[in-house]
């Protein structure tokens, strides 16, 4: 079966959510590159007592965002910063993806192509949210945060913004990024 990256990449998201990553480790000639076969195939070589028949799960333990916040609260911002001396928005969502094992890229446009777009009324800590850039009449994304949490009904966003480096804001509450909200979206983690 020939699939695309993009299938491919679905399908290791799928895997990962569903089994234990010893176990895709210990299914040798599987293990570097399971998308390989048959999705049917893979699940009838893990024994029944490994599998998983939840949804994968659509949101982050409170614990890694709390931990992203412990690493990164204060670091200033740097255009195209990817480490501790200075992120960008899309820098620090790299952090967040690679702590969820999620790899992401460092383009808040790009990003936005990953998950599914989800309503305000609906989201959780792990979320994403994105917004224009400083023009706030644009329609393109140039600025991503995560939902780091919903108190009394206020949105609490975790992100890298150029005046504060990594800080945390009510989003809906400043009207510079209530006029700039874009959509906001989940990932399968």
């Amino acid at each position: 079966m020939a699939i695309g990256l993009n299938q491919q990449l679905k399908l290791i998201l799928l895997l990962a959510a569903f089994l234990p990553i010893k176990q895709l480790v210990a299914q040798d000639d599987y293990a570097l590159e399971p998308w390989l076969i048959e999705p049917s195939a893979f699940f009838a070589s893990v024994p029944e007592s490994d599998k998983y028949f939840e949804l994968p799960f659509s949101g982050v333990s409170l614990d890694v965002l709390s931990n992203l916040k412990q690493q990164y609260l204060g670091v200033p911002y740097k255009y195209g910063g990817t480490g501790k001396a200075g992120l960008d928005c899309s820098g620090f969502i790299q952090k967040f993806g690679a702590a969820v094992g999620v790899n992401l890229p460092h383009s808040s446009k790009m990003i936005a192509q990953f998950g599914e777009e989800i309503g305000i009324d609906n989201l959780k800590p792990g979320d994403l949210l994105f917004f224009t850039g400083r023009n706030k009449n644009s329609q393109h994304v140039g600025h991503v945060g995560i939902v780091f949490s919903i108190e009394n009904g206020q949105i609490h966003m975790i992100h890298a913004a150029v005046t504060g480096g990594v800080r945390i804001d009510e989003p809906f509450a400043i009207n510079y990024y209530k006029e700039r909200f874009l959509f906001s979206k989940r990932l399968s983690y």
